[in-house]
C-alpha cells in the first residue's frame, strides 16, 4: 500500500503543529507530526502503546513529568495511558513519525 504525505489526512491541527495519517490497519496507524519552532503539543494520553522516531530536528518528550531529550533518528516508548507532551524548543520544525499500535 502506497501512502503520500501530499494526500494524507489531518488528524490533528493547532495553530503551531499538525499530524497526518499517513497509514492505518488492523494492527497500526502511523502519524506524521510537525511542531513548529518554539511551541508544544499539550499533555494528554490514549489507550494504546505508541512509539515516536524523530524524523527532523530535536525536542523535549515528558511522559508523566519526566524529560527525554530526543534529536534526529531517535526513537522512544510510551506506554498506554502516561500523559505525555512535546516540545520543540528549537528554531526549526520538528517532524515525528507516531506509531501506534491498535
Amino acid at each position: 500500500m502506497k501512502s503520500s504525505f501530499s494526500e494524507a489526512t489531518v488528524i490533528y491541527e493547532t495553530d503551531n503543529s499538525i499530524g497526518k495519517l499517513l497509514l492505518t490497519s488492523e494492527e497500526l496507524d502511523i502519524v506524521h507530526l510537525t511542531i513548529t519552532p518554539n511551541s508544544r503539543i499539550d499533555s494528554h494520553s490514549i489507550i494504546q502503546p505508541i512509539k515516536f522516531f524523530v524524523i527532523e530536528g530535536s525536542g523535549i518528550i515528558e511522559i508523566n513529568e519526566k524529560k527525554f531529550s530526543l534529536n534526529e533518528n531517535d526513537m522512544i516508548s510510551v506506554e498506554p495511558e502516561l500523559q505525555r507532551s512535546w516540545i520543540n524548543y528549537s528554531n526549526n520544525d520538528l517532524k515525528l513519525l507516531g506509531i501506534k499500535q491498535k
